[in-house]
């Protein structure tokens, strides 16, 4: 019977070795980054073993059958792959997944066991000899390396390197003495994908043309990676959050733009989590480090300066953190407990209590420190190859924030207070003098910044340079169209759900400590933000007219000469408000 059971158990592994020892060898071969770790052979060998080890079982009953279990691993295998590298629609992958497995025919088969081992260790070998690849080499005395590196959903309010009384960013702290440090940033939307076309660009959503979900017009005006490429720079995005390579204006100047997800997950675990509804982002921050530095050590142009893009996504909703942080910062909380999905209290259909505030709270910091953590190992790592302020010009900011329930909801889709829109912004590099800027700034500026910090010609059809390379903005503008397919969401949790305080196109604008919030009904409240940092005492919407003129003056000035576009109906919020006609 051991007998049996070692011979079986040799079979399978015979079967299983060849794709995933393949996986491997051309996985570290290929012009996609590839960083793996232990834990990816739990995610990597269900999907090879199972096929596997029902053709071996069926073996006695049908020979046909069992071959094609038996190949089934080789389908998978070039499955896995065409979605690492790209592949996106179902029929591709599935043409992709049927040539392998008729490559498995071939190579599975009775009497080839000295193919499959040859092709074992043929793989293997090459995937070790490429994992030895040595570390890239800084260039000195050219043009600086660029990495603008964003934290997804962070919240200033949580960042002990912005005064927070926990230690969730050691790391950021220390980067914050050797940087500018701007205190006050405003993102120019509350979610991801305008946010990131707003710093890209250099352009508000209004002049963008941002409907709600997605962009109207082409990146006409260029974007900040296509600025460097026409340096000459290589230029590639690593985001853990999917909506970054996804968007075909976010898309723009990049040589390559990878979703994080895509590199690390095998493509059948993708397909049971659509069949499951499986939701949420899951690239946690250590692995798009990872993915970072073999970009910069394989896939970097060698001795030449390059614009590298990095999201760091961890303290998105599921806040679920690594146990080291959560045993931190919420070794009391059961997340067993507290919903992982925000809509779920927004809906109404799960209520947010003081407890479940507090647990999110606390598991929200663990996914800020984890992600500080990952961020550190990152700059470390970049040292270690050369790359520090005389070399590399360093961008830190956020795309928003994330609200807790301090304004009656929990995430960053349902409003405009600062717990969305203040973000962390620091700079490091050449001709950067470390100091604090406390006037408001835009992140909406950062394109025109890094043109003047690269000698770039300066444009005038982007938001101006932050000071002290360009000026202060007059206004602080942040745009929200509505994002009906969020309310969609919210009535699948709960069909009654009332969504009418949070309809309508919003914007938010500030000027000398005084912000207004308007949306196109006519609703909206002022806020002294130098009594009242924390929004808890809305004005009458009135009080903030100056403001919603300045900014209806702005607008008009933006958009001469422009298509028209979902601006359309900001002007229809302002004539509805009584200031435009």
């Amino acid at each position: 019977m051991r007998d049996r059971v070692i011979g079986f158990a040799g079979q399978l592994l015979l079967a299983v070795a060849p794709p995933v020892s393949l996986e491997l060898a051309v996985r570290s071969l290929g012009p996609v980054p590839f960083a793996p770790a232990w834990p990816d052979l739990g995610l990597w060998l269900p999907p090879y073993v199972l096929p596997a080890l029902l053709g071996l079982l069926v073996a006695r009953l049908s020979r046909r059958l069992s071959r094609l279990l038996l190949s089934a691993p080789f389908g998978l295998l070039f499955a896995n792959l065409g979605y690492a590298f790209g592949a996106k629609t179902r029929i591709t992958l599935a043409l992709v997944c049927a040539a392998g497995a008729v490559v498995g025919l071939f190579v599975i088969r009775p009497g080839n066991r000295r193919g499959m081992t040859a092709v074992t260790a043929l793989s293997l070998i090459v995937a070790g000899g490429a994992a030895c690849h040595g570390r890239a080499t800084a260039a000195r005395g050219g043009p600086p390396s660029v990495l603008f590196v964003v934290f997804d959903t962070t919240a200033v309010g949580h960042l002990s390197a912005y005064g927070y009384a926990r230690p969730t960013t050691p790391n950021l702290a220390a980067l914050a003495g050797q940087s500018l440090v701007y205190n006050r940033a405003v993102a120019g939307a509350s979610w991801t994908t305008p946010s990131h076309g707003a710093m890209f660009t250099g352009s508000h959503l209004s002049e963008m043309g941002f409907n709600g979900w997605d962009f109207d017009r082409p990146a006409e005006g260029g974007t900040i990676a296509a600025d460097l490429a026409a340096t000459g720079r290589a230029t590639a995005a690593i985001s853990a959050n999917p909506f970054v390579p996804q968007d075909e204006v976010l898309r723009t100047g990049f040589d390559s733009s990878w979703d994080v997800l895509r590199l690390i997950e095998p493509y059948s675990l993708r397909v049971v989590d659509h069949l499951r509804g499986r939701w949420g982002y899951r690239g946690p921050g250590m692995r798009v480090t990872t993915l970072a530095l073999d970009w910069v050590d394989r896939l970097s142009p060698r001795r030449r300066p390059w614009f590298l893009f990095v999201n760091f996504m961890d303290p998105h909703a599921p806040y679920t953190p690594p146990r080291r942080e959560r045993l931190a910062f919420a070794p009391n909380v059961d997340p067993n407990r507290v919903a992982d999905d925000p809509r779920l209290y927004n809906s109404g259909r799960l209520p947010f209590t003081p407890e479940a505030r507090a647990a999110v709270r606390d598991l929200y910091d663990g996914e800020i420190a984890a992600m500080d953590r990952a961020f550190g190992y990152l700059v470390a790592g970049l040292r270690k190859r050369g790359y520090d302020a005389t070399n590399l010009l360093l961008i830190v900011t956020a795309d928003h924030g994330e609200s807790l329930g301090e304004h009656g909801f929990i995430g960053h889709l349902l409003g405009m207070s600062d717990d969305l829109l203040h973000v962390p912004l620091l700079i490091s590099g050449p001709s950067v003098r470390a100091g604090v800027v406390d006037r408001p700034v835009q992140t909406v500026q950062l394109r025109a910044t890094i043109r003047a910090l690269l000698g770039l010609e300066p444009r005038s059809d982007i938001a101006p340079a932050l000071p002290p390379w360009g000026v202060f903005p007059t206004l602080l503008i942040s745009e929200r169209p509505e994002p009906r397919w969020y309310w969609e969401e919210l009535y699948e949790m709960r069909s009654d759900v009332d969504l009418d305080a949070w309809r309508g196109n919003w914007v938010a604008v500030e000027r000398d400590g005084v912000k207004v919030i308007f949306d196109d009904r006519g609703r909206g409240a002022t806020y002294d933000l130098r009594t009242d940092p924390g929004e808890q005492d809305p004005r009458p919407l009135g009080e903030g007219a100056p403001l919603v003129q300045a900014y209806q003056e702005w607008l008009k000035t933006a958009l001469a000469g422009r298509p028209p576009g979902p601006s359309g109906r900001t002007q229809r919020a302002l004539k509805s408000l009584g200031y435009s006609r």
